[in-house]
């Protein structure tokens, strides 16, 4: 089982049943991603995220920092 209230993180079951849900809650994700933007992006970020849960909290400051301010750049200073 793995459940998220208020921030709050809780993964309890076997190997098998955490990987199930982590699937499928990567591919309901997906699909929402999807349906606001396009797949390409869609796959990108989940990606991205991905990588961001084996970063350390540093590490994942410094590149959200700088992936924010390149879109800024990107949009003419618009956020």
């Amino acid at each position: 089982m793995i459940k998220v209230e208020k921030g709050t993180l809780m993964a309890a079951g076997t190997i098998g049943e955490l990987l199930e849900e982590y699937s499928e809650i990567t591919e309901a994700i997906c699909e929402r991603l999807k349906e606001l933007t396009d797949e390409e992006f869609a796959k990108e970020q989940l990606d991205l995220a991905h990588k961001l849960g084996f970063m350390s909290e540093e590490e994942r400051t410094a590149i959200l920092k700088q992936r924010t301010e390149n879109l800024i750049k990107r949009n003419g200073g618009r956020s």
